[in-house]
């Protein structure tokens, strides 16, 4: 396709009020698409239980399908959506079936399937989706998120499916943005401590993430003294926690990164905050907030140096934000592991894939 042509892209991600990690990818992708391809149209396909601070981040532009569950438990709601906007490209997160894919391929539409655990990675690998695949998206070091095995890598290779390998996927912090967020913040010019319980939306236990890193984070400032920021992300529903010496700040994507980017140290979950923190070279405290990966992801990655990982408890998290907060070696030592893994945002690699993808004429990207 010429780029003075209009290009639609549907993007189909994981849909559920208990994490965000899927649609903020999406959206951090749609954004940068629009960037490079002006007159692109972006279709997002998402579970209407999502709570209404989770809708509002989708932009006025954008149109939606809204399903009554997430898109992989509804093939006739994805394929009327696929049939309603005729997309040019498709990108499936860790969501969807094959009878999906085959539906977009059969579109006319080149499809990409991004996955970011263990348990999706075969998905992508399946011989009935990669009769219909053009690429298979693998999300996160592969030293330390695993990748497809031999036989599966055998079977891409063989039905022509690219596989490409991104480290983590965000919008990117500017300067000038971030220190407009921090001034809302109300540390402009001080250190603080980030507290990033993942989207809002994860439970541990019968208990709210969100709870438990207010806990944390109130204990911290008592402790030390410190500024302590707590990141309420737009799936928490009910009150915000208010808690002694915290500043609670509602934000979406951008400001998420703009807050993890300046800390001094961020306390996170074990989801895809904890790769943004990471590739932004924050020492990270981090712990399970909800998915069933992030428990291995936390031990992974302390294990190799690059966090310092704790049982999803206040007491817990604290005990381990102030110890590293008194000791400044240890801290350079992490911080020093984090930066020769060459962690790294991605995206700029994956929007310039995506525009080779559907400039190429058809049936060449296969």
């Amino acid at each position: 396709m010429a780029m003075s042509e209009a290009l639609s892209i549907c993007c189909i991600p994981v849909s559920w009020p208990s994490g965000l990690g899927e649609l903020g990818r999406s959206l951090a992708l749609a954004a940068a698409l629009r960037e490079a391809w002006p007159r692109a149209r972006v279709h997002l396909v998402l579970n209407r239980d999502l709570p209404p601070r989770t809708r509002a981040l989708v932009p006025e532009s954008y149109t939606v399908t809204w399903l009554s569950t997430s898109p992989t438990c509804d093939d006739a709601g994805v394929r009327a959506a696929l049939h309603a906007c005729r997309p040019e490209l498709v990108l499936f997160d860790n969501a969807g079936t094959w009878r999906q894919c085959r539906a977009a391929s059969r579109g006319g539409a080149r499809t990409v399937f991004i996955s970011s655990r263990p348990q999706t990675r075969a998905r992508g690998a399946d011989p009935r989706w990669l009769a219909w695949l053009d690429e298979h998206w693998l999300i996160g070091p592969s030293a330390l998120e695993g990748t497809p095995s031999a036989r599966q890598r055998l079977a891409m290779r063989i039905a022509g499916t690219a596989v490409r390998a991104w480290q983590t996927l965000f919008t990117p912090s500017h300067p000038a943005q971030r220190a407009r967020t921090r001034r809302a913040a109300g540390c402009a010019d001080a250190p603080y401590i980030c507290f990033v319980p993942g989207g809002g939306g994860g439970v541990i236990e019968g208990h709210s993430a969100m709870t438990l890193f207010a806990d944390a984070a109130e204990a911290v400032a008592r402790r030390t003294g410190r500024i302590c920021v707590l990141l309420e992300g737009p799936l928490h529903q009910g009150h915000s926690p208010q808690r002694r010496g915290v500043t609670v700040q509602h934000v979406a994507h951008a400001q998420a990164i703009d807050l993890m980017s300046d800390a001094e140290l961020v306390v996170v979950g074990a989801g895809s905050s904890l790769l943004h923190a990471l590739a932004q070279l924050r020492v990270c405290v981090t712990t399970m907030t909800g998915g069933t990966d992030q428990a291995l992801r936390a031990h992974t990655y302390a294990a190799r140096g690059l966090a310092v990982a704790t049982a999803p408890r206040a007491d817990a998290l604290a005990d381990a934000a102030c110890a590293l907060l008194a000791d400044a070696p240890r801290r350079n030592a992490l911080r020093q592991r984090i930066v020769a893994a060459g962690l790294r945002n991605d995206l700029p690699h994956a929007v310039a894939a995506l525009l080779r993808l559907v400039a190429s004429p058809a049936g060449s990207a296969r």
